[in-house]
């Protein structure tokens, strides 16, 4: 998969597809880590993070190279590159359902095999605020739905985070009710498990999201 776009509203040209080389494992890992030490000031910041990356790079491959025994992943990392060129401005991990690879992926209610999850979604610091978050997310709703399968999409969110929360309303998600371990929204750093219907993407969800199909 491969799709050139623009983000609506910005201009900003991008073009959207699986992570493929070691160095964009590296920057998706170093956006990573850039949003986790956000507001972390010490002095010894500078050695977490080089840690993180690390790890995280180490953890991509594992994640994304790993496949069943019928040759399906078990998960999937898009990137949002700058067009014409290698620089990752963004990027999001899917979790594909249980039934393509038979491995029930976390964050997915139990009992629910058709059902997705997707997490760190990250945009890189210098090009926020122009679409692009709404942009991958809905890419990769898209590619879950019309090429893996799914029936439902989920994922979570931290209750005082708004500016997240607004991103995920946005492309189709609200809170999903039928857990009450998810209802207690309301507490600090408590964090609420959304869900959408593959209905929502249906045949389109923009112009990324059908073209990552």
């Amino acid at each position: 998969m491969a799709v050139d776009f623009v983000v609506e509203g910005s201009g900003l040209s991008v073009t959207m597809r699986k992570v493929s080389t070691l160095d964009e494992l590296r920057q998706v890992a170093t956006l990573r880590a850039d949003a986790y030490y956000a507001e972390n000031f010490s002095r010894f910041v500078g050695s977490l993070k080089k840690k993180f990356v690390e790890q995280e790079v180490e953890s991509l491959q594992q994640r994304t190279y790993a496949t069943s025994k019928q040759g399906t992943p078990f998960c999937e990392c898009l990137v949002a590159v700058e067009a014409g060129s290698s620089t990752v401005l963004g990027c999001i991990d899917l979790r594909l359902p249980a039934a393509l690879n038979g491995a029930h992926p976390a964050g997915v209610p139990a009992g629910d095999t058709a059902g997705c999850y997707l997490l760190n979604v990250v945009v890189r610091e210098d090009v926020r605020g122009q679409g692009l978050g709404r942009a991958i997310m809905r890419a990769a709703m898209g590619r879950a739905v019309h090429t893996w399968g799914a029936a439902r999409l989920y994922t979570h969110v931290e209750a005082d985070n708004e500016v997240a929360y607004n991103l995920y309303a946005g492309c189709g998600f609200a809170k999903h009710s039928t857990d009450v371990r998810y209802e207690a929204e309301t507490k600090l750093g408590q964090t609420v498990l959304l869900l959408a219907d593959a209905e929502l993407v249906g045949g389109g969800g923009g112009a990324a999201a059908a073209a990552c199909a």
